[in-house]
């Protein structure tokens, strides 16, 4: 048992990450005698060669899971290295094990699910491992899909020091979904199916050496449904020596072959002009202007949201003056209508196979770059890891959007793991002074690195603003009389969202008790799965014809000149400094605002310290805005028109701090003095 035993306080990321997974309530229900099932039994294959500094972690990794119903099968395939020592300390709990040459990797699956007997089978490379409770996961979801073919669960891929680099979240599955495998890919050993699937879809083709998990899911999803389970199974891992790292070329060449046999030789074409893409890259990176530096932003992912709209509004100014890349750390996890927008001269390089350490500093070399700007935590962990293995010396400036305080509050890293973080920046730039202590609490003195750089909105042409808002209103049903309030943000249920339209029905259900001749309207910008569940709830009752669902709007200044005041009801944990009210007051629009994150300085005018809007406490039983006195800060303002006039000519005043033109004077100031 000394081989098997969990000390809490291991240092091992891969340890920690195990020991400390979701436990499953099919594995309680077990061990407390209350399962009416009977287990299925798990085959696990390891096919490995040359593993021996990972194999270990695996292993232990399959033994931890504690599942009674388990087979284990181990093919090295004539390792010279430490591997067979490894094997033979472990080869009692493997019910076969062999170390001999084989025909690759493929042949090595193939041996093993010929020795397998199990309900369930799946391969766990030498180099990969599970979640905690993984199997007991895989199991219950085998008996609640009333025993599928194909299993398949939540898995991540990582780097050699479980650096975070992608979560697959699995919204499109299937045959037609797995042609765009770059897109729709499995990650291998979070997948698992029936040995009746693997008799009529097996053997794994022994030709394919790269692609052959994507052939034998493509055909085996032509004949069975795939049921997917919202619990973390399996860590991949991604280093310069796996294989599809080390022979990228040749992956992307036989998976593009396959496609084409699968009937989709568009997306085959597409594929293969990523390796083009690489080339006309690294042709630029020859080519450089002296008089221009050269500026890479770095990013976890470009979803919608303030980080994002951020760093479009920043590298459309600095790309005037400089060249400028950009890096999506996580390239599945975009929206194109936020990519849409991001200027057609910045090199967008996320096609690139940037995984691990060592491809992202030769990448940092060869196109020359003076200076590295990030945001988000996880692209920060990922760069940190680069410049402490690969000694990089650009300079880095991190700029931090309230993202710290949430992965601290949220658990998904440690005061400890961010200090590591803030060691290797040279500059932190903060968009809010509230931001000062969070860092000072992480590393004591830090305060000589910090830089306040706002936010940054375009001053909006006002130009025709009284046409829009007459068509604007007309085209809304909307009479020009009425009260427009205007709720614009990420559709997340943290934002606020559910709160504004309570607000706005109770006014609307007083107003019908007044027989008020003026009526309100509040106009919803944004888009979401959670937003079109409100929305559905919202058309069953009065308020349908008042509250306006008008989705994402890449271009929301119309629908600003038609409002007349905003409501930003949020409690975002990484809440700081709000796009939206920005954006409201750059119109001269009120705003009406949780006691929030840094909203309080957003609406305030430095000078006058005169507030654009007014605030809405929290409700210390709901952790909410409080309903009551939202209520009557729009109803006052419903009330009192020169209030929002007033309110309005403050939030003009506040709204100077956030020129583009000082911003970019800032920024521009920055590069300067660290390139």
């Amino acid at each position: 048992m000394n081989r098997l035993s969990i000390n809490p306080e291991h240092q091992n990321p891969w340890e920690k990450a195990t020991f400390t997974g979701e436990v499953s309530k099919f594995r309680i229900a077990y061990e407390s005698g209350e399962l009416p099932v009977s287990l299925p039994k798990i085959s696990v294959i390891t096919p490995c060669f040359r593993s021996g500094h990972t194999l270990e972690r695996t292993i232990r990794s399959v033994l931890l899971q504690g599942y009674p119903n388990l087979e284990f099968i181990l093919m090295d395939g004539g390792s010279d290295d430490e591997s067979i020592d490894v094997i033979k300390y472990y080869q009692d709990v493997f019910n076969y094990w062999c170390s001999h040459p084989d025909e690759g990797q493929s042949d090595a699956i193939n041996k093993g699910f010929s020795r397998a007997s199990g309900d369930l089978l799946t391969w766990l490379n030498g180099d990969d491992i599970y979640f905690k409770d993984a199997l007991w996961h895989i199991a219950e979801g085998y008996i609640e899909s009333q025993r599928g073919d194909i299993i398949l669960g939540l898995s991540w891929l990582v780097d050699v020091n479980f650096n975070f680099i992608h979560e697959q979240q699995y919204q499109e599955v299937g045959p037609e979904a797995f042609k765009d495998y770059r897109k729709n890919y499995i990650i291998q050993p979070g997948c698992f199916f029936s040995k009746q699937a693997w008799l009529k879809y097996g053997p794994v083709d022994i030709t394919l050496h790269y692609a052959m998990d994507f052939d034998l899911f493509m055909r085996m999803s032509q004949g069975y449904p795939i049921h997917i389970i919202r619990k973390h199974i399996a860590f991949s891992v991604f280093h310069e020596d796996c294989k599809t790292m080390k022979d990228r070329v040749k992956s992307i060449f036989e998976t593009a072959v396959l496609q084409v046999q699968f009937g989709a030789p568009d997306i085959a074409k597409r594929e293969l002009a990523v390796i083009a893409d690489e080339h006309k890259f690294l042709e630029q990176a020859f080519h450089a202007k002296k008089d221009r530096k050269r500026i890479l932003f770095a990013i976890t992912e470009f979803n919608v949201g303030g980080a994002q709209t951020f760093v479009i509004r920043l590298m459309r100014e600095i790309v005037k003056q400089h060249d400028v890349y950009l890096f999506i750390l996580d390239p599945s996890n975009v929206s194109e209508k936020i990519t849409s927008q991001i200027p057609a001269e910045v090199s967008n390089i996320s096609t690139l196979n940037i995984r691990d350490p060592s491809s992202f500093a030769q990448i940092l070399k060869l196109l020359k770059i003076d200076l590295v700007h990030s945001n988000l935590y996880h692209v920060e962990a990922f760069l940190a890891d680069c410049y402490s293995r690969e000694g990089i010396q650009i300079p880095w400036v991190l700029c931090d959007h309230g993202d710290y305080k949430f992965v601290e509050n949220a658990g998904i890293a440690t005061g400890g793991d961010l200090a590591r973080i803030l060691n290797y920046p040279n500059a932190i730039i903060i968009t809010a002074d509230s931001e000062r202590q969070t860092f000072e609490r992480y590393v004591p003195g830090i305060s000589q690195k910090i830089e306040k750089i706002t936010l940054c909105v375009d001053k909006p042409d006002t130009v025709g603003s009284d046409i829009k808002r007459l068509a604007i209103r007309k085209n809304l049903g909307i009479n020009q009389e009425d009260m427009v309030v205007l709720c614009s943000a990420r559709g997340i249920e943290e934002k606020g969202w559910a709160e504004a339209i309570l607000v706005v029905s109770e006014i609307l259900t007083q107003l019908k008790e007044q027989n008020s001749k003026k009526s309100m309207h509040l106009l919803c910008l944004g888009d979401s799965e959670y937003l079109r569940s409100l929305r559905y709830q919202v058309e069953q009752t009065e308020a349908r014809t008042n509250i306006h669902f008008l989705g994402f709007q890449s271009d929301v200044s119309s629908y600003l000149t038609a409002a007349d005041v905003g409501l930003i009801l949020t409690v975002y944990p990484a809440e700081t400094l709000n796009l939206s009210a920005i954006e409201m007051m750059a119109f001269g629009k009120p705003v009406v605002a949780t006691r929030w994150g840094a909203l309080q300085e957003t609406l305030a005018d430095p000078i006058t310290n005169e507030i654009g809007g007014c605030f809405v406490n929290i409700n210390k039983d709901t952790g909410r805005a409080d309903i009551v006195e939202a209520i009557d800060a729009l109803m006052n303002y419903f009330s009192s028109p020169n209030y929002i006039l007033a309110d309005g000519r403050a939030a003009l005043l506040a709204f100077q701090k956030f020129s583009v033109e000082k911003v970019i004077s800032q920024y521009s100031e920055l590069i300067q003095r660290f390139t």
